[in-house]
């Protein structure tokens, strides 16, 4: 949460410095505008950043059924070989 949150003022911020610059001739109310569009993009932010974190996290689980499995540090050369195959 404190990630998100973090991510939406950044956002909100650089909206205001967008609305304020020439933006607020296209929407007329700013600040209500800069919230919307700043929580759109700290929601897609977020989403993105816990994917990451995700994608990390089973590259770690992978790396770790890989060494279980070939102990010797030899790695797979092809996903098509079965590990009986390897040895």
């Amino acid at each position: 949460m404190k990630s998100f949150l973090t991510t939406l003022v950044i956002c909100f911020v650089l909206c205001a410095v967008f609305l304020f610059f020439g933006g607020a001739l296209l929407i007329e109310n700013i600040w209500g505008s800069a919230a919307l569009v700043a929580l759109l993009l700290a929601a897609l932010i977020s989403a993105y950043l816990a994917q990451e974190t995700k994608i990390e996290e089973l590259e770690a689980r992978l790396k770790a059924l890989e060494e279980k499995e070939n102990p010797h540090g030899q790695a797979m050369t092809d996903s098509t070989e079965s590990p009986s195959q390897l040895r």
